[in-house]
């Protein structure tokens, strides 16, 4: 009986079972042997790790500032070349590439690794689900459009360490649209100038 065997090998045979976010949410939901695993944060975080998914630049209990259940159904329901974008961040990444996000409008992170320094153009663009809360406390740079029509986007605002955003960078951002921002925004842009 599978409840007989320890947590990390029931959650690696049910891994290596079940390949989507669905039928193993489902296999817990159905099956009185995994319902309350299922429940369980600690049985997301080791599948994620069984998957080879688990950041190393956030908490293991807050992936990307997620609970581990969203994080996961969040990586499942990307496309290959955003998942893989996604998996490449780490504690070793000063950068995300231009369009590495484009139109991704699943990602729901609410951080980024904290060692980024730039993000490239329309790096985020249109990524409506992207709850930043804050930036990273060494971005210096943000190109064109990068969170253009980031509809989610909640930041109050911005690193110190900025010296370079982008025209139109926060384009489209309703929850942006605060007296205060706009102003940092202008004079980080004269500055740079």
């Amino acid at each position: 009986m599978l409840t007989d065997l320890p947590h990390e090998l029931r959650v690696h045979l049910m891994v290596d079972h079940v390949n989507d976010h669905r039928s193993l949410q489902n296999l817990c939901l159905t099956n009185v042997q995994f319902a309350t695993i299922g429940r369980d944060g600690l049985f997301w975080q080791a599948v994620l790790r069984a998957k080879g998914w688990m950041s190393d630049w956030s908490a293991p209990h807050s992936p990307g500032g997620m609970a581990p259940k969203a994080y996961y159904a969040m990586i499942c329901g990307l496309n290959d070349a955003h998942r893989s974008a996604l998996l490449g961040l780490s504690l070793e990444t000063t950068m995300i590439e231009e369009y590495a996000f484009d139109g991704c409008t699943s990602l729901a992170l609410t951080q980024l690794p904290p060692t980024l320094t730039s993000i490239g153009q329309y790096a985020f663009k249109s990524c409506m689900s992207l709850a930043l809360t804050e930036l990273p406390p060494n971005l210096k740079s943000i190109g064109w459009g990068a969170f253009w029509r980031c509809t989610s986007l909640a930041l109050t605002e911005l690193p110190l360490t900025l010296i370079f955003i982008g025209n139109e960078a926060f384009a489209d951002c309703p929850q942006l649209t605060g007296g205060e921002f706009e102003q940092a925004v202008r004079a980080i842009n004269q500055l740079g100038m």
